[in-house]
């Protein structure tokens, strides 16, 4: 589980997708996804969709992306 005052992109989990994304680790890269889907709220979803895109995790964009657009307001506010 990740800190709240550490970055998502610090945590182990972020870590593990990128070496996933690098060595092509697709089972490692499902598990990554699925753990930082959980972790998804107004304050993380902007740096979750990041990483996402940026190692190819395209399942954890899509739940970025739908969480988004469902919470707009509370995104907005922020």
């Amino acid at each position: 589980s990740s800190s709240c005052t550490s970055p998502v992109s610090d945590t182990l989990t972020a870590k593990l997708l990128a070496a996933a994304d690098r060595y092509g680790l697709e089972r490692l890269r499902m598990m990554c996804e699925s753990h930082l889907c959980k972790d998804i709220s107004v304050n993380s979803v902007a740096e979750i969709l990041a990483l996402a895109d940026r190692y190819h995790a395209t399942e954890l964009k899509e739940v970025c992306l739908r969480f988004a657009s469902e919470n707009l307001a509370g995104i907005f506010s922020f």
